[in-house]
């Protein structure tokens, strides 16, 4: 029986990934994780979550989270078979799904195309512009496009207050909501200029917080004019919304 940290530590070498990469992909997919938080993971000072570690595997590819921590996986089809076996498996299972009749309904693709409004006055990740003033373009999108169900329009993003995980002229992906958690990454109006900023209250004071620590948090006062517009549920690159 492998522990948790030993698998973990042996899929991130293995996908020659720092603790610091493995951090900023489980922090885009919305968990608070430092590289602190993965050294402790590998040396068993603590365990993630389960969804947390659903996650880990996802992003590591580990297949078959059994197999690796009991050593042996009882319901694995292949069991038994050497690497030849175990390919000619595969080959015939690759020919059965050509075949229609074969496939289950969840497996048959299913074509769904959407639109997505996307405003090009850029969000600041600095210095503030208004959002919805500006000129709005349309994409198509479809299953060829790694896009959130719940993405209900998209902003172009300007300067590098959010950085490491928001990048100047990506797109950020935003579900509409007019509430927030503590900490979730939201599209903000205040006094007519448009921010992407980590949305923060405490003890009721509203903060809005750059993930670059060389910007200052700005603060939401009773006199300001402030509205939520949504919550970024995802990041893209221009270029790939719009190739169709």
């Amino acid at each position: 029986m492998n522990d948790i940290g030993h698998i973990i530590s042996h899929y991130r070498k293995q996908n020659n990934m720092s603790q610091q990469e493995l951090a900023d992909l489980l922090q885009k997919k919305g968990f608070k994780i430092s590289y602190k938080a993965v050294s402790k993971w590998e040396t068993n000072v603590s365990e993630p979550g389960i969804n947390l570690f659903f996650e880990i595997c996802r992003l590591l590819h580990i297949e078959d989270i059994y197999e690796e921590y009991f050593g042996f996986n009882p319901y694995n089809p292949f069991n038994g078979l050497n690497e030849t076996g175990i390919n000619k498996a595969n080959e015939y299972i690759s020919d059965l799904k050509l075949i229609d009749k074969y496939l289950s309904i969840s497996n048959k693709t299913v074509s769904i195309t959407r639109y997505l409004d996307i405003y090009e006055n850029a969000v600041s990740a600095g210095t503030g512009n208004y959002l919805f003033d500006g000129p709005v373009t349309s994409c198509i999108i479809d299953n060829s496009k790694s896009v959130p169900d719940n993405a209900d329009f998209g902003v172009m993003i300007s300067g590098d207050s959010m950085e490491p995980l928001f990048h100047n002229g990506e797109v950020a992906l935003i579900h509409h909501a007019d509430t927030l958690s503590s900490g979730d990454i939201g599209i903000f109006s205040l006094n007519n200029n448009a921010y992407i900023k980590k949305f923060s209250l405490k003890n009721g004071i509203i903060s809005l917080i750059s993930l670059n620590t060389d910007y200052n948090p700005i603060g939401v006062t009773a006199n300001d004019d402030f509205k939520i517009f949504g919550k970024v549920v995802g990041t893209c690159k221009k270029e790939l919304l719009f190739n169709s």
